[in-house]
């Protein structure tokens, strides 16, 4: 199921539930000037019931400005305490800064990747996953996130281009 939100107008994003996420949601789109959509996705986690996962919705009904001011401001829709998916991969706000084709998006999308895991998102959807994992990986090491083994060594295959 899902739904979009627009301007103050808000749906219940989880039957039966809106009392517990519709404040928050109208608190961030109140205090959000100009337009503002973003899609509500419904998701079930197991164990644990029915959980909303926020979806932003990048590009879906926007123009890459609206998107861009958007994802800007992520971090308050993670104040909702819900999940939050980011589908940014080669996306046409990517584009539309960068001038160059999706295929070629991946330093954006990298880009736009960092800025949402720094506001709290946890859920990408993300052509170059290869890549993405790579990033994040690194990205945690040097964050001192992730400890590396004391005999890391890189392989000597991996050391030139052949």
């Amino acid at each position: 199921m899902s739904e979009n939100i627009h301007y103050n107008k808000v749906f219940d994003l989880v039957p039966g539930r809106a009392e517990e996420v519709a404040p928050g949601v109208r608190a961030i789109v109140a205090n959000n000037p100009g337009p503002f959509t973003f899609k509500g996705t419904v998701s079930y986690v197991v164990g644990r019931g029915k959980v909303a996962i926020l979806d932003p919705g990048p590009d879906f009904a926007k123009t890459p400005a609206q998107t861009i001011e958007l994802l800007a401001g992520i971090g308050r829709l993670h104040e909702l305490g819900r999940p939050l998916l980011m589908a940014i991969s080669r996306k046409d706000f990517i584009g539309a800064l960068t001038g160059r084709p999706p295929r070629e998006r991946l330093g954006g999308t990298l880009a736009a990747l960092a800025h949402g895991v720094d506001a709290g998102a946890r859920i990408f959807r993300v052509h170059d996953v290869a890549a993405v994992a790579d990033f994040l990986r690194v990205r945690a090491a040097l964050a001192g996130e992730l400890q590396p083994r004391r005999d890391l060594a890189l392989a000597e295959e991996h050391r030139y281009e052949r």
